[in-house]
Protein backbone atom coordinates (compact mmCIF):
# COMPACT_ATOMS: atom_id res chain seq x y z
CA UNK A 1 0.00 0.00 0.00
CA UNK A 2 1.35 3.27 -1.17
CA UNK A 3 -0.28 6.30 -1.62
CA UNK A 4 1.05 9.42 -2.83
CA UNK A 5 -0.13 12.90 -3.02
CA UNK A 6 1.35 16.20 -4.31
CA UNK A 7 0.51 18.94 -1.37
CA UNK A 8 2.17 21.91 -3.46
CA UNK A 9 3.93 23.49 -5.91
CA UNK A 10 5.92 26.31 -5.34
CA UNK A 11 8.76 28.76 -6.50
CA UNK A 12 12.37 27.75 -4.40
CA UNK A 13 13.08 31.51 -3.39
CA UNK A 14 16.30 30.80 -1.72
CA UNK A 15 17.62 29.74 -4.99
CA UNK A 16 19.22 32.23 -7.14
CA UNK A 17 18.47 29.84 -10.77
CA UNK A 18 14.51 29.69 -11.31
CA UNK A 19 13.39 26.56 -9.67
CA UNK A 20 10.14 24.80 -9.11
CA UNK A 21 9.94 23.39 -5.23
CA UNK A 22 7.22 20.17 -4.47
CA UNK A 23 6.36 19.02 -1.64
CA UNK A 24 5.31 15.22 -2.00
CA UNK A 25 3.34 13.25 0.87
CA UNK A 26 3.65 9.41 0.99
CA UNK A 27 1.41 7.10 2.78
CA UNK A 28 3.14 3.43 3.66
CA UNK A 29 2.83 0.65 5.31
CA UNK A 30 5.29 0.26 8.36
CA UNK A 31 6.91 -2.45 6.66
CA UNK A 32 8.28 0.08 4.17
CA UNK A 33 9.96 3.36 3.63
CA UNK A 34 10.88 5.46 0.84
CA UNK A 35 14.53 5.42 0.05
CA UNK A 36 14.50 7.39 -2.89
CA UNK A 37 12.82 9.47 -5.44
CA UNK A 38 13.24 10.97 -8.80
CA UNK A 39 10.97 11.89 -11.48
CA UNK A 40 10.02 14.54 -14.17
CA UNK A 41 7.54 17.40 -15.05
CA UNK A 42 6.06 17.20 -18.27
CA UNK A 43 4.11 19.76 -20.10
CA UNK A 44 0.91 19.75 -22.11
CA UNK A 45 2.03 18.50 -25.36
CA UNK A 46 4.25 15.91 -23.50
CA UNK A 47 7.72 17.87 -23.57
CA UNK A 48 9.56 17.13 -20.99
CA UNK A 49 10.05 20.52 -18.64
CA UNK A 50 12.08 19.74 -16.33
CA UNK A 51 13.90 16.72 -14.06
CA UNK A 52 13.07 16.11 -10.54
CA UNK A 53 15.50 15.59 -7.90
CA UNK A 54 15.42 15.30 -4.05
CA UNK A 55 16.47 18.62 -2.10
CA UNK A 56 19.60 18.52 0.20
CA UNK A 57 19.30 20.07 3.33
CA UNK A 58 22.65 20.30 5.42
CA UNK A 59 20.55 22.06 8.42
CA UNK A 60 17.89 19.02 8.14
CA UNK A 61 17.88 16.03 10.56
CA UNK A 62 15.62 13.26 9.99
CA UNK A 63 14.58 9.82 10.71
CA UNK A 64 12.83 6.96 8.97
CA UNK A 65 11.83 3.74 10.71
CA UNK A 66 11.50 0.67 9.08
CA UNK A 67 9.51 -2.03 11.31
CA UNK A 68 9.29 -6.16 11.07
CA UNK A 69 6.18 -7.69 10.57
CA UNK A 70 4.54 -9.93 14.28
CA UNK A 71 2.96 -12.55 12.08
CA UNK A 72 2.54 -13.76 8.51
CA UNK A 73 0.22 -11.74 6.48
CA UNK A 74 0.57 -8.87 8.83
CA UNK A 75 -1.02 -5.79 7.91
CA UNK A 76 -0.41 -2.49 9.63
CA UNK A 77 -3.42 -1.90 12.09
CA UNK A 78 -4.55 0.73 15.12
CA UNK A 79 -1.74 -0.62 17.11
CA UNK A 80 1.04 -0.09 14.06
CA UNK A 81 -0.32 2.62 12.26
CA UNK A 82 0.61 3.28 8.89
CA UNK A 83 3.76 5.67 8.70
CA UNK A 84 3.82 9.24 6.56
CA UNK A 85 6.36 11.04 5.22
CA UNK A 86 6.95 14.31 2.90
CA UNK A 87 9.55 15.08 0.72
CA UNK A 88 10.61 18.12 -1.05
CA UNK A 89 12.19 17.69 -4.91
CA UNK A 90 13.18 20.51 -6.54
CA UNK A 91 12.84 21.36 -10.18
CA UNK A 92 15.46 23.57 -12.36
CA UNK A 93 13.74 25.67 -14.99
CA UNK A 94 15.47 26.78 -17.56
CA UNK A 95 14.57 29.88 -20.27
CA UNK A 96 12.92 27.93 -23.30
CA UNK A 97 11.28 25.80 -20.54
CA UNK A 98 9.61 28.78 -19.26
CA UNK A 99 9.12 30.23 -22.81
CA UNK A 100 7.46 26.68 -23.58
CA UNK A 101 5.40 26.67 -20.77
CA UNK A 102 3.95 30.43 -21.83
CA UNK A 103 3.52 28.88 -25.21
CA UNK A 104 1.21 26.31 -23.93
CA UNK A 105 -0.85 28.20 -21.66
CA UNK A 106 -1.71 30.58 -24.53
CA UNK A 107 -3.17 27.86 -26.39
CA UNK A 108 -5.41 27.14 -23.23
CA UNK A 109 -8.52 28.56 -23.35
CA UNK A 110 -8.72 30.01 -19.41
CA UNK A 111 -4.60 30.02 -19.62
CA UNK A 112 -4.37 27.82 -16.54
CA UNK A 113 -0.87 25.62 -16.67
CA UNK A 114 -1.62 22.04 -16.09
CA UNK A 115 1.96 20.48 -14.97
CA UNK A 116 1.79 16.72 -15.49
CA UNK A 117 4.30 14.57 -12.74
CA UNK A 118 5.97 11.51 -13.03
CA UNK A 119 7.44 9.83 -10.15
CA UNK A 120 9.90 7.19 -10.03
CA UNK A 121 10.06 5.48 -6.10
CA UNK A 122 11.97 3.48 -4.60
CA UNK A 123 10.96 1.83 -1.41
CA UNK A 124 13.28 -0.94 1.00
CA UNK A 125 10.74 -3.72 2.55
CA UNK A 126 11.16 -5.40 5.44
CA UNK A 127 10.67 -9.34 5.00
CA UNK A 128 11.31 -10.31 8.22
CA UNK A 129 9.07 -11.53 11.01
CA UNK A 130 9.37 -12.01 14.39
CA UNK A 131 9.76 -15.57 16.09
CA UNK A 132 6.79 -16.00 18.93
CA UNK A 133 9.30 -17.65 21.71
CA UNK A 134 7.77 -17.21 24.93
CA UNK A 135 10.50 -18.41 28.06
CA UNK A 136 8.88 -21.00 30.63
CA UNK A 137 10.33 -20.87 34.12
CA UNK A 138 12.02 -23.98 34.78
CA UNK A 139 10.25 -23.79 38.86
CA UNK A 140 6.64 -23.89 36.74
CA UNK A 141 6.91 -27.06 35.38
CA UNK A 142 6.09 -30.61 36.55
CA UNK A 143 8.55 -32.04 38.28
CA UNK A 144 9.23 -35.57 35.08
CA UNK A 145 10.73 -32.24 33.66
CA UNK A 146 12.24 -30.47 36.64
CA UNK A 147 15.27 -32.40 36.03
CA UNK A 148 16.33 -30.39 33.32
CA UNK A 149 17.10 -27.92 35.78
CA UNK A 150 20.26 -30.32 36.86
CA UNK A 151 21.22 -29.86 32.82
CA UNK A 152 24.13 -27.59 32.85
CA UNK A 153 25.24 -24.72 30.09
CA UNK A 154 27.75 -26.29 27.90
CA UNK A 155 29.11 -22.35 27.34
CA UNK A 156 29.10 -21.23 31.31
CA UNK A 157 28.27 -23.63 33.36
CA UNK A 158 25.16 -22.35 34.56
CA UNK A 159 22.29 -24.12 35.20
CA UNK A 160 19.70 -23.64 33.02
CA UNK A 161 16.69 -21.23 34.32
CA UNK A 162 14.08 -21.52 31.57
CA UNK A 163 12.98 -23.65 28.61
CA UNK A 164 12.04 -21.67 25.00
CA UNK A 165 9.15 -22.98 23.08
CA UNK A 166 6.82 -21.49 19.76
CA UNK A 167 3.99 -19.77 20.91
CA UNK A 168 1.48 -17.93 17.96
CA UNK A 169 0.23 -14.85 19.80
CA UNK A 170 -0.35 -11.60 17.35
CA UNK A 171 0.15 -9.64 19.97
CA UNK A 172 3.31 -10.76 20.67
CA UNK A 173 5.10 -8.83 23.04
CA UNK A 174 8.88 -10.07 24.94
CA UNK A 175 10.26 -8.54 28.22
CA UNK A 176 13.64 -9.37 27.22
CA UNK A 177 15.41 -6.68 25.12
CA UNK A 178 17.24 -9.45 23.03
CA UNK A 179 14.48 -12.22 22.50
CA UNK A 180 12.95 -10.28 19.90
CA UNK A 181 14.45 -13.46 17.42
CA UNK A 182 13.37 -12.88 13.36
CA UNK A 183 13.33 -14.84 10.21
CA UNK A 184 12.54 -14.17 7.11
CA UNK A 185 8.89 -14.66 5.88
CA UNK A 186 8.31 -17.70 3.80
CA UNK A 187 11.88 -17.29 1.74
CA UNK A 188 14.80 -16.25 2.74
CA UNK A 189 14.98 -13.01 1.42
CA UNK A 190 15.21 -10.33 4.12
CA UNK A 191 15.27 -6.82 2.72
CA UNK A 192 13.54 -6.14 -0.56
CA UNK A 193 14.37 -2.90 -2.72
CA UNK A 194 11.30 -2.29 -4.50
CA UNK A 195 10.23 0.53 -7.20
CA UNK A 196 6.80 2.36 -7.81
CA UNK A 197 5.32 4.92 -10.15
CA UNK A 198 3.24 7.46 -9.46
CA UNK A 199 1.93 10.08 -12.00
CA UNK A 200 -0.51 12.87 -11.47
CA UNK A 201 -1.63 16.18 -12.47
CA UNK A 202 -1.28 19.81 -10.84
CA UNK A 203 -3.02 22.65 -12.06
CA UNK A 204 -1.90 26.16 -11.17
CA UNK A 205 -4.50 28.67 -12.19
CA UNK A 206 -3.69 31.38 -14.61
CA UNK A 207 -3.77 34.50 -11.94
CA UNK A 208 -1.61 32.45 -9.89
CA UNK A 209 1.16 31.67 -12.34
CA UNK A 210 1.33 35.22 -13.65
CA UNK A 211 1.18 36.85 -10.39
CA UNK A 212 2.68 34.50 -8.23
CA UNK A 213 5.33 32.16 -10.13
CA UNK A 214 6.42 34.35 -13.09
CA UNK A 215 7.69 37.66 -11.20
CA UNK A 216 9.76 34.84 -9.30
CA UNK A 217 10.90 33.00 -12.10
CA UNK A 218 11.69 35.37 -14.25
CA UNK A 219 12.34 38.97 -12.25
CA UNK A 220 10.13 40.68 -14.42
CA UNK A 221 5.73 41.14 -13.26
CA UNK A 222 3.34 40.26 -15.72
CA UNK A 223 -0.37 41.68 -16.40
CA UNK A 224 -3.28 39.60 -17.38
CA UNK A 225 -5.90 41.17 -20.01
CA UNK A 226 -9.46 39.51 -19.33
CA UNK A 227 -11.93 40.59 -21.98
CA UNK A 228 -15.59 41.09 -20.79
CA UNK A 229 -18.05 39.30 -22.44
CA UNK A 230 -21.22 41.07 -24.40
CA UNK A 231 -24.02 38.72 -24.26
CA UNK A 232 -26.32 41.86 -25.44
CA UNK A 233 -24.34 43.07 -28.51
CA UNK A 234 -23.54 41.52 -31.85
CA UNK A 235 -21.92 37.74 -32.41
CA UNK A 236 -19.09 39.55 -34.03
CA UNK A 237 -17.95 40.57 -30.95
CA UNK A 238 -17.28 37.10 -29.70
CA UNK A 239 -15.23 36.50 -33.22
CA UNK A 240 -12.57 39.70 -32.26
CA UNK A 241 -11.97 37.12 -29.54
CA UNK A 242 -11.57 34.12 -31.49
CA UNK A 243 -9.04 36.07 -33.78
CA UNK A 244 -6.97 37.38 -30.78
CA UNK A 245 -7.09 33.57 -29.55
CA UNK A 246 -5.89 32.06 -33.30
CA UNK A 247 -3.30 35.42 -33.00
CA UNK A 248 -1.93 33.15 -30.04
CA UNK A 249 -2.10 30.22 -31.75
CA UNK A 250 -0.63 31.14 -35.20
CA UNK A 251 2.44 32.68 -33.32
CA UNK A 252 3.04 30.28 -30.09
CA UNK A 253 2.03 27.23 -31.80
CA UNK A 254 2.95 27.45 -35.55
CA UNK A 255 5.58 30.24 -35.06
CA UNK A 256 4.14 32.03 -37.71
CA UNK A 257 4.21 35.82 -37.34
CA UNK A 258 2.27 36.49 -40.74
CA UNK A 259 -0.46 34.34 -39.66
CA UNK A 260 -0.34 36.22 -36.31
CA UNK A 261 -1.15 39.65 -38.11
CA UNK A 262 -3.09 38.36 -40.40
CA UNK A 263 -5.84 37.13 -37.28
CA UNK A 264 -5.09 40.79 -35.53
CA UNK A 265 -6.45 41.66 -38.83
CA UNK A 266 -9.46 40.00 -38.97
CA UNK A 267 -9.94 40.79 -35.13
CA UNK A 268 -9.90 44.43 -35.86
CA UNK A 269 -12.02 44.11 -38.93
CA UNK A 270 -14.42 42.03 -36.92
CA UNK A 271 -14.06 45.01 -34.14
CA UNK A 272 -15.31 47.34 -36.67
CA UNK A 273 -17.96 45.52 -37.99
CA UNK A 274 -19.35 45.10 -34.69
CA UNK A 275 -19.33 48.55 -33.86
CA UNK A 276 -20.92 49.62 -37.26
CA UNK A 277 -23.82 47.23 -36.42
CA UNK A 278 -24.31 49.00 -33.47
CA UNK A 279 -24.25 52.21 -35.04
CA UNK A 280 -20.87 53.09 -33.43
CA UNK A 281 -18.81 52.75 -36.48
CA UNK A 282 -18.88 53.81 -40.29
CA UNK A 283 -16.72 54.58 -43.47
CA UNK A 284 -15.56 58.13 -43.53
CA UNK A 285 -14.04 60.69 -46.50
CA UNK A 286 -13.40 60.06 -50.13
CA UNK A 287 -11.57 57.23 -49.43
CA UNK A 288 -14.30 55.59 -46.92
CA UNK A 289 -11.65 55.23 -44.25
CA UNK A 290 -13.23 52.86 -41.55
CA UNK A 291 -13.91 54.98 -38.69
CA UNK A 292 -15.05 54.31 -35.00
CA UNK A 293 -17.46 57.07 -33.60
CA UNK A 294 -15.36 57.03 -29.91
CA UNK A 295 -17.46 59.69 -29.07
CA UNK A 296 -20.43 58.09 -28.94
CA UNK A 297 -19.66 56.21 -25.74
CA UNK A 298 -16.03 57.61 -24.79
CA UNK A 299 -16.42 60.74 -23.02
CA UNK A 300 -13.09 61.88 -22.27
CA UNK A 301 -11.87 64.44 -25.32
CA UNK A 302 -8.38 63.29 -24.59
CA UNK A 303 -8.90 59.58 -24.06
CA UNK A 304 -10.68 59.59 -27.23
CA UNK A 305 -7.93 60.93 -29.27
CA UNK A 306 -5.43 58.14 -28.31
CA UNK A 307 -7.87 55.36 -28.99
CA UNK A 308 -8.26 56.98 -32.39
CA UNK A 309 -4.66 56.98 -32.93
CA UNK A 310 -4.36 53.96 -31.71
CA UNK A 311 -6.85 52.16 -33.71
CA UNK A 312 -5.41 53.49 -36.97
CA UNK A 313 -2.02 53.00 -35.97
CA UNK A 314 -2.36 48.93 -35.01
CA UNK A 315 -4.42 48.77 -38.40
CA UNK A 316 -1.06 50.05 -40.23
CA UNK A 317 1.07 47.85 -37.85
CA UNK A 318 -0.66 44.59 -39.12
CA UNK A 319 -1.11 45.48 -42.94
CA UNK A 320 2.30 46.32 -43.36
CA UNK A 321 3.79 42.79 -42.80
CA UNK A 322 4.37 39.47 -44.45
CA UNK A 323 0.59 38.16 -45.45
CA UNK A 324 0.27 34.56 -45.66
CA UNK A 325 -2.38 34.73 -47.74
CA UNK A 326 -0.39 36.54 -50.06
CA UNK A 327 3.46 35.30 -50.14
CA UNK A 328 3.92 36.42 -53.39
CA UNK A 329 3.90 40.40 -51.92
CA UNK A 330 6.79 41.31 -50.15
CA UNK A 331 6.75 42.55 -47.17
CA UNK A 332 7.19 46.35 -46.16
CA UNK A 333 9.40 45.36 -42.81
CA UNK A 334 10.02 42.24 -40.86
CA UNK A 335 8.61 41.74 -37.30
CA UNK A 336 10.28 39.90 -35.05
CA UNK A 337 8.08 37.87 -32.68
CA UNK A 338 8.41 40.05 -29.66
CA UNK A 339 6.97 42.08 -31.80
CA UNK A 340 3.95 40.46 -32.79
CA UNK A 341 3.50 39.48 -28.97
CA UNK A 342 3.23 42.94 -28.13
CA UNK A 343 0.89 43.67 -31.26
CA UNK A 344 -1.16 40.96 -29.68
CA UNK A 345 -1.85 42.93 -26.40
CA UNK A 346 -2.26 46.12 -28.25
CA UNK A 347 -4.76 44.95 -29.80
CA UNK A 348 -6.29 42.85 -27.04
CA UNK A 349 -6.25 45.94 -24.70
CA UNK A 350 -8.13 47.88 -27.60
CA UNK A 351 -10.86 45.60 -27.49
CA UNK A 352 -10.59 45.13 -23.51
CA UNK A 353 -11.47 49.53 -23.71
CA UNK A 354 -13.87 48.99 -26.09
CA UNK A 355 -15.70 46.10 -24.52
CA UNK A 356 -15.66 47.44 -20.93
CA UNK A 357 -17.05 50.73 -22.71
CA UNK A 358 -20.28 49.03 -24.11
CA UNK A 359 -20.82 47.29 -21.20
CA UNK A 360 -20.74 50.12 -18.99
CA UNK A 361 -23.20 52.32 -21.53
CA UNK A 362 -25.40 49.19 -21.36
CA UNK A 363 -25.69 50.03 -18.12
CA UNK A 364 -26.32 53.33 -18.15
CA UNK A 365 -23.06 54.39 -16.74
CA UNK A 366 -21.05 56.34 -19.99
CA UNK A 367 -17.37 56.13 -19.59
CA UNK A 368 -15.51 59.01 -17.93
CA UNK A 369 -11.76 58.43 -17.48
CA UNK A 370 -10.83 61.99 -17.17
CA UNK A 371 -9.00 62.74 -13.89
Amino acid sequence: MLEVKIESVHVDDARLNPCLLLKIHFKMLCTETVIGVQGMIIAPDNKIIAELSETSDINEKSSKTLQIKATQNFECNNQSAPQSTSLELLAPLSLPALDHLENVRAMRQKHDLELRIRLLIRLLRSKLVTAHLREIPIGSLSSALKELKQIQSTSGGRNIDSLVVYDFNPNYQTSRTNMWVLSSDGGATALEIATDTFEDTYRIPSDDWVHDFLPKLTGRRYAVVELPSLPHLSGKFAEVVSSIEEAKKQLYEQLDVGGTQTSLRNALNKLFEALKENGLAGEAGPNATKEIFWDKFIQDEKFRELLEHTYHDLVRAVTTGQDPTAPHKQASRSVEPYQAKALIDFVAYLAKVVFESLEKEANGQRLNVST
